[in-house]
């Protein structure tokens, strides 16, 4: 048996083990949230930009779209730039993405917006499951990558919770405008990694 099993959780600390699997379901969730934003903010935003509902399946088809195509790419990229780097920039893009959408005055600008956030999760999911790699023991990798999965459904969620929440108190586009200020947009330079600068353990 080697001292890893007997640590728990991570080759670099178990806090640090911790700390880099929430980081991962927050930088896999901030990926795909602009298309759950849209898709729970639709009936306000269709109001306001005056458009049909069929926009709404092209925005979020958008996003997943570019997402496919780049995903290959976008690995490359990860490891090319390491884990740390690579959800920073993954974070600069959604909330590059976010600021597009809040702002949006036309069906095409809402369509941008989707596009980048396209480009964002092409880049963070590699950065998460990279990051998770790196500093979670074989043995607990499974329910790592259980945990990093959940960053899904908890998009979904911050997109429902999103309408009552905010929308209908301040606006859709404050509701948008809302996640791309928040800490875990500016936290990614702090993410652990171990090893050498490219974020791979000696």
């Amino acid at each position: 048996m080697g001292g890893g099993e007997g640590t728990g959780l991570s080759r670099a600390g178990g806090g640090r083990a911790v700390r880099a699997v929430l980081q991962a379901v927050a930088v896999s969730a901030l990926g795909v949230l602009p298309a759950f934003l849209v898709g729970a903010l639709a009936v306000q935003i269709r109001a306001d930009l005056d458009v049909g509902l069929g926009l709404f399946g092209l925005a979020a088809a958008t996003l997943f779209a570019v997402s496919g195509s780049l995903a290959r790419p976008g690995g490359r990229l990860v490891q090319r730039l390491g884990s740390r780097r690579g959800a920073a920039l993954a974070a600069a893009l959604a909330t590059t993405s976010l600021t597009v959408i809040a702002l949006a005055g036309s069906p095409a600008a809402l369509v941008a917006g989707l596009a980048v956030g396209g480009l964002a999760n092409a880049v963070a999911q590699p950065s998460a499951n990279a990051v998770v790699s790196e500093l979670v023991t074989d043995q607990r990798l499974g329910v790592a990558f259980g945990i990093k999965q959940s960053s899904i459904p908890a998009a979904t969620l911050l997109g429902g919770l999103a309408v009552p929440g905010i929308a209908l108190v301040s606006g859709w586009r404050w509701a948008v405008a809302g996640p791309s200020s928040s800490p875990s947009s500016c936290c990614w330079p702090r993410w652990p990694v171990a090893g050498t600068p490219g974020g791979r353990p000696p």
